[in-house]
C-alpha cells in the first residue's frame, strides 16, 4: 500500500508546470546522459585494457629467461627442466634481434625472432594468409600491417638488412639476407602486426652470426598474474642447472608493461572523475528544481502542517520527489549505457559506413577495433555514485521545506 508521503511525492512530480518542469526534465536528461556516458567509457577502458592484456600475454612470453653463454644444447636441457615445474605450461627457445626489412625500395624497421617449433605452431593459428605449415629455412612470417605498408604478399622475396656488417676499404657493408614470405599473421595489435617478423631459429642464428647460441627462453605459465612468484622459482632452477654460468636474467610481462598498464588505470580513473561532473551538474539542477518546487508549494506545505503533518513527513515528501528524478535518470542512463556497450561494435561500424570515415585506427590505439567489457563492479560504482549524489541533492530542498513555518505562510498568503 502506497503511503500518503509517497503519493504526494509522485503527485508533485506529475503536476509540475512551466519552468519548474523544464528544470526537472533537464536534470533527468543530464543524469541519464552522465550515467550512460560513464558506463560506456568505463566499459571501453576496461575492454581496452583486457584486450591489450590478452594480446600481450598471447603474443609474447609471460617471462623471458636470458643467460650469457646459452647454447641451443644447454637451452634444450633447461626447457626440459622448466616443463617439469607445475606452474609452467610452455617453454620455447628463441633468437631475437633488430633489422631492416626492404622490398622494392621501401623499408621498415622490424624485430626479427627466430622461433622454435612450439612457437611456430602458435603463430600458425594466427595466420590470415599462407600455408599452415612450419617454416622452412630462409622463410618468414610477417604481420598484416607490415604487409599492407610494404604491399607484400605470400611468396614475395624480401631483403633483411642487419645493422651489423663488415668494415672494408670501400666502407661499411651491411649484412643482407634474402627471405621469402611464407605467411601473414594478424595478432590484432598494431605494434606487433607492423614490426614483428618470425623465422626459424636456424635462419635467425645464421643472419645474426650467433652460431649455436640463442637469445633466451620464453616461458608461459598457468596463472600470468602470479608471474613474480614463478620468476623466483625459475631463478632458483637456473642456478641448480648450471651454477658456473653467470646469474640468470628473468624479465616478466609485468616488468615490460608496468608503466603502460598503470597509465591505462590512471586514465580510467581520470575519465571517471571528468564524466562524473556531468552527473554533478545534473544534481545541481535537481537542487534548483526542488527549491523552486518548495517555493511553489509553500501554501500546500502550510495546509498539510495545519492538518497535522509533521515536519519529518513534509521533508520526506520533497526528499522522495527529488529522489524519484535521480532514480529515473540513473535507471534510464544505466539501461542506455548497457545497450550501447553491448552493441558498440555494430554502432561504430554503422557510423563509419554512414560517414565513410575511420573512428578507431589501429595505428593510434594499438588495436584494430573498439573493445568493450561491461564489468559489474564498474556498473555498480556508477549507479551507487549517481544515487549518492541524488540523495545529497534531494536533502537540502527537503530540509528547507520541513523548516517552513505554517502560521507565517498562511498569514502572508
Amino acid at each position: 500500500r502506497v503511503s500518503l508521503v509517497s503519493k504526494l511525492a509522485l503527485r508533485y512530480q506529475r503536476k509540475r508546470r512551466g519552468f519548474v518542469s523544464v528544470v526537472s526534465l533537464f536534470s533527468v536528461i543530464g543524469i541519464t546522459l552522465g550515467v550512460a556516458a560513464l558506463i560506456i567509457v568505463m566499459s571501453v577502458m576496461s575492454g581496452f585494457r583486457q584486450q591489450l592484456l590478452d594480446t600481450v600475454l598471447g603474443t609474447t612470453g609471460h617471462a623471458i629467461v636470458q643467460q650469457y653463454g646459452y647454447t641451443s644444447e644447454k637451452a634444450t636441457k633447461a626447457v626440459a627442466e622448466f616443463l617439469k615445474m607445475p606452474e609452467i605450461v610452455k617453454a620455447n627457445t628463441f633468437v631475437q634481434g633488430q633489422a631492416m626489412l626492404t622490398y622494392r625500395g621501401n623499408a621498415n624497421g622490424v624485430m626479427v625472432t627466430g622461433a622454435d617449433l612450439g612457437k611456430q605452431k602458435e603463430i600458425i593459428t594466427q595466420l590470415k594468409k599462407g600455408d599452415a605449415k612450419l617454416l622452412e629455412d630462409n622463410h618468414v612470417y610477417i604481420g598484416s600491417e607490415l604487409a599492407k605498408k610494404l604491399r607484400l604478399k605470400v611468396g614475395d622475396a624480401v631483403n633483411l638488412i642487419s645493422p651489423d656488417g663488415t668494415q672494408t676499404i670501400a666502407g661499411f657493408i651491411p649484412r643482407i639476407k634474402k627471405l621469402r614470405i611464407a605467411g601473414i599473421f594478424n595478432f590484432g595489435m598494431y605494434q606487433y602486426d607492423s614490426s614483428f617478423v618470425y623465422t626459424n631459429i636456424k635462419t635467425a642464428q645464421s643472419f645474426f652470426k650467433m652460431g649455436a647460441s640463442i637469445t633466451g627462453i620464453e616461458l608461459k605459465v598457468k596463472d600470468p598474474m602470479q608471474i613474480e612468484q614463478v620468476k623466483q622459482n625459475v631463478i632458483v632452477k637456473m642456478e641448480d642447472l648450471d651454477p658456473k654460468l653467470p646469474d640468470a636474467r628473468v624479465s616478466t610481462w609485468k616488468q615490460s608493461n608496468v608503466e603502460f598498464f598503470k597509465a591505462l588505470e590512471i586514465e580510467k580513473r581520470t575519465m571517471f572523475i571528468i564524466l562524473m561532473l556531468i552527473i554533478i551538474v545534473a544534481t545541481f539542477n535537481i537542487i534548483t528544481g526542488q527549491m523552486m518546487l518548495v517555493n511553489d508549494k509553500t501554501k500546500d506545505i502550510a495546509i498539510l502542517r495545519s492538518m497535522g503533518a509533521s515536519s519529518k513527513q513534509i521533508q520526506k515528501v520533497f526528499f522522495y520527489s527529488g529522489l524519484l528524478l535521480g532514480f529515473i535518470g540513473t535507471f534510464v542512463g544505466a539501461l542506455l549505457g548497457c545497450l550501447v556497450t553491448l552493441n558498440l561494435t555494430e554502432i561504430v561500424h554503422f557510423i563509419e559506413n554512414l560517414f565513410g570515415t575511420v573512428l578507431f585506427s589501429g595505428q593510434v590505439y594499438f588495436l584494430d577495433e573498439l573493445p568493450a567489457n561491461l564489468q559489474l563492479n564498474d556498473l555498480m560504482a556508477v549507479i551507487f555514485t549517481s544515487m549518492a549524489l541524488t540523495v545529497i541533492s534531494s536533502w537540502f530542498p527537503s530540509r528547507k521545506a520541513s523548516k517552513l513555518d505554517p502560521v507565517e505562510v498562511l498569514r502572508n498568503d
